[in-house]
């Protein structure tokens, strides 16, 4: 009998083991999800936490660049009354790595129009106008003053200049 209680010591002791640690790793589990679901749920429900859509990440660096709430709906719409032919510039700065940024995301936004890019320096100014065919975006820099005509602007930090079809 003595020998019996001998071989179940070692197993029992490892089953007990096993029980403890399990034990503590829920527990350690409960204590996250009981401190962490207020908090989530306070950031979800106030929109710090934004809901996921195809635009998200890009919406949440490109709107303080261009200080618009909703940058790539906003772009979207603008570009979508455009007429289909019609091209565009993009006139930016160029030593600023948030605006490589803005037109690499005007890219992806516009595609498949064409679209061509001009970097300005500091004491450089833009000596294309917009047709018919070809509409030109400022970002970041002023637009030539002149007409209002086929002048669009977006926000505090873009022009649009061409052929925008009305709403």
């Amino acid at each position: 009998m003595q020998k019996q209680v001998r071989e179940h010591g070692p197993n029992l002791r490892r089953s007990m083991g096993r029980k403890v640690y399990f034990l503590i790793w829920a527990v350690l589990f409960l204590v996250f999800f009981v401190r962490t679901t207020p908090r989530l749920w306070i950031d979800l429900h106030r929109e710090k936490i934004p809901w996921p859509s195809p635009t998200s990440s890009m919406d949440r660096r490109l709107g303080p660049v261009l200080q618009l709430a909703q940058p790539s709906a906003t772009l979207t719409q603008t570009f979508a009354r455009l007429p289909s032919d019609c091209g565009l510039i993009v006139v930016c700065p160029e030593d600023k790595d948030d605006w490589q940024f803005v037109r690499y995301a005007i890219g992806y936004l516009t595609w498949p129009r064409k679209m061509d890019v001009v970097r300005l320096g500091p004491n450089e100014s833009f000596a294309g106008v917009a047709s018919e065919h070809t509409a030109v975006l400022f970002c970041g820099l002023p637009a030539p003053a002149g007409s209002n005509a086929g002048r669009t602007i977006i926000g505090p930090k873009m022009v649009l200049l061409g052929p925008v079809k009305p709403k």
